[in-house]
C-alpha cells in the first residue's frame, strides 16, 4: 500500500507543468498521504478494549470474582475527607462531655441517642461520677463501605478522674461511627457520621503506683519530754482517735481540717503533729512535746 501510494505522488506531479500552481500538487499528496493513514488504520487495528464492565472508577480494576461492587464508591479525595468528617464528630463529642454538654452528646450517637440503649438523663447520670473526662483519638481506621452504609472504627483513650477519691481512670477502645451514603431515599441527618458503637476497656492508669490503702485502725504510742506515756488509737474510717494513758480512757476526739500532718480536737483535749512529733493539749491548758516511732 505505501508504495502505491509514493508512485501515485510521482505521476501526479510529474503532469504538472511548471507554469500550473504548485497548490494542486500540495494538494493532490495532503489526500494520498491522508489516504495512506487511512490504509494504515484498515491494515493495524487497535485491539479492543478490555472487558471493565463493574470496574472500580478509582483505581479501573473489575471487581474479584464473587465479590460485589459497592454501588455507590468513594473516590479517593472524597474518602480522605470522609473520615476527617468522621473524626472531626468523635473529637466533638469527647470535648461536649468534658464541658458536661451532655444532651449534645447525646445526640451525637445514632437515631437521636437511642443507640446508647439509654434515655438522656441516664446518658447524663452516667457521667457524673467523674470530676474529669477526656478522650485522645487515634489513628483512624478506613470508612468500609457496602450496599450504601458507611463505617469507620476510631480508637480511643480516655483519661478521666473520679470524684470519689480522686482516683484516675484509664480506658482504651474503639468507637464505631456510620452513615448511609448520599443516595435518594435516604435523609441529610442519616448521611451524617453517627455513633454507633463503643468500647472501652479500663485500664490501670500510667500515672506513678497510687498510694498504698490507709489501714483502718492504726496504734500509736507517744512519749512526751515529762516521760509520761499515751496512747493514740486512729479510727480512719470515724476520721476519730481516742486518747488514753495505761488503761484510762481520757477522750474522744474528732479530725479537723489541717494543711498538712495530723490534728484532732475533742473533750477539751487537743493532739497535732507532724510525722513523728506532736503536741498534746490538756483541759488544764498544759501542752505536752511527744514524739512517736515512725
Amino acid at each position: 500500500m505505501m508504495r502505491t501510494g509514493v508512485t501515485g505522488l510521482a505521476l501526479l506531479l510529474a503532469a504538472c507543468g511548471p507554469g500550473e500552481d504548485t497548490n494542486a500538487a500540495a494538494d493532490a499528496a495532503a489526500r494520498i498521504e491522508q489516504g495512506e493513514r487511512s490504509d494504515a488504520r484498515l491494515e493495524d487495528p487497535l485491539p479492543p478494549p478490555e472487558n471493565t464492565v463493574g470496574a472500580d472508577p478509582a483505581t479501573g480494576t473489575a471487581p474479584q470474582p464473587g465479590a460485589t461492587p459497592d454501588p455507590y464508591p468513594i473516590a479517593e479525595p472524597e474518602a480522605e475527607q470522609d473520615v476527617a468528617d468522621a473524626v472531626s464528630v468523635a473529637e466533638t463529642y469527647f470535648k461536649l462531655i468534658g464541658d458536661r454538654e451532655y444532651r449534645s452528646a447525646y445526640n451525637l450517637w445514632r437515631d437521636q441517642g437511642q443507640a446508647t440503649g439509654m434515655s438522656a438523663r441516664q446518658f447524663a447520670q452516667s457521667f457524673e461520677r467523674y470530676a474529669r473526662y477526656s478522650g485522645d483519638i487515634g489513628e483512624p481506621g478506613r470508612v468500609d463501605a457496602g450496599a450504601g452504609q458507611r463505617h469507620i472504627e476510631i480508637p480511643v483513650t480516655i483519661a478521666a478522674r473520679l470524684r470519689e477519691g480522686n482516683k484516675p481512670v484509664r480506658m482504651e477502645g474503639t468507637m464505631i461511627l456510620h452513615r448511609t451514603a448520599a443516595i435518594d431515599g435516604t435523609l441529610q441527618v442519616d448521611r451524617r457520621w453517627r455513633i454507633r458503637d463503643t468500647d472501652f476497656d479500663p485500664q490501670p492508669p500510667e500515672s506513678a503506683d497510687p498510694a498504698p490503702a490507709q489501714p483502718n485502725r492504726i496504734r500509736a504510742e507517744y512519749r512526751c519530754e515529762d516521760d509520761s506515756r499515751y496512747n493514740a488509737n486512729f479510727d480512719n474510717d470515724a476520721n476519730t482517735v481516742e486518747l488514753a494513758t495505761g488503761r484510762r480512757r481520757l477522750a474522744v476526739l474528732d479530725q479537723q481540717r489541717s494543711g498538712s500532718g495530723i490534728a484532732y480536737e475533742g473533750g477539751g483535749y487537743a493532739l497535732r503533729g507532724q510525722g513523728t512529733e506532736a503536741y498534746i493539749s490538756f483541759p488544764t491548758g498544759n501542752r505536752k512535746r511527744c514524739t512517736t516511732d515512725p
